[in-house]
């Protein structure tokens, strides 16, 4: 029998978000969370989403490849489909890879990070941005625009012209992600002036070990060293695969509302996106007393 893993997100008490001026370090407590199990070839094994939509509200979706699960996880789903922990209203469901129906409506790994990230604004959170992004990618390629990037489309969304694109573009020795434009751009408006569908909010892509490393301005080695450093709850050792991955996603989330905190504690007008290293904070510091540009 697999067992359940707590789930138990909390920011810690030392790093709780004092009030800073509107515009300024304000990001949502909505989230989207993900962790790949990859194989040798660095496609999805199978992964969670862990959507947050405040401190005691969870969505976990397990992510199985193609259209039909396998029998360990549609067996793990059912064992904790109704699990309510104490204080956490949460719920365990199934998303697969590629876009279908599912209990009648829509549902996919592409779809929710298009309709969660690009359309919604939430922030897409990591730990290793670059694998973990090209294991949920279904298709790749050398970006135009952006000498040494690559342009990507999350798997499911079909043709490769009416996607968003996911550009991961290096920064130094690290990379960071946004998102890129479509080439039918459904999101404007017609000659008509009539409005298709609301502009997408286009969130943030965020790698908490990148921003991890530049908060305490030296590298970190994995989740594990990570959440030492920010005195949050860690992965849990499981023999259970599933179980593992789950434990993971819930860590990550846990350093990453840790690392807004923070960021928030600072009052500078930083962006978790782009910030992978001190010297961003030191530039951010500069143009807050008006020495920088």
């Amino acid at each position: 029998m697999v067992r359940d893993v707590p789930i138990r997100l909390r920011v810690h008490p030392t790093t709780e978000p004092k009030q800073v001026p509107a515009g300024r370090n304000r990001w949502p407590r909505e989230a989207l969370i993900c962790n790949a199990h990859l194989d040798r070839d660095g496609a999805l094994d199978f992964g969670v989403l862990l959507e947050t939509f405040d401190r005691w509200t969870v969505n976990e979706h397990l992510v199985f490849p193609g259209f039909v699960p396998d029998e360990a996880i549609v067996d793990h789903v059912g064992l904790h489909k109704a699990n309510v922990m104490i204080g956490v209203r949460r719920t365990v469901g199934l998303v697969p890879t590629s876009t279908a129906k599912v209990g009648g409506r829509w549902d996919g790994l592409g779809y929710r990070l298009r309709d969660r990230g690009y359309r919604r604004g939430w922030p897409i959170v990591f730990a290793g941005l670059a694998r973990q992004l090209a294991g949920m990618c279904g298709r790749w390629a050398p970006a135009r625009r952006a000498p040494g990037a690559w342009s990507m489309v999350p798997a499911g969304l079909g043709s490769w012209g009416d996607a968003p694109r996911v550009i991961v573009e290096p920064l130094g020795q690290l990379v960071v992600g946004r998102w890129g434009s479509t080439k039918k751009q459904k999101e404007q408006v017609d000659s008509d002036n009539i409005a298709h569908r609301p502009p997408p909010k286009v969130g943030p892509f965020i790698d908490v070990l990148q921003v991890a490393s530049a908060l305490r301005g030296t590298d970190v080695h994995g989740l594990d060293d990570a959440c030492v450093r920010f005195g949050v709850d860690s992965q849990r050792p499981d023999a259970d695969p599933i179980n593992r991955l789950r434990s993971e996603a819930l860590a990550i989330a846990n350093l990453y509302f840790a690392e807004v905190a923070e960021v928030a504690n600072l009052n500078l007008s930083l962006d978790l996106a782009t910030l992978v290293s001190t010297g961003g904070i030191g530039t951010a510091l500069l143009r807050e007393t008006g020495m920088g540009r």
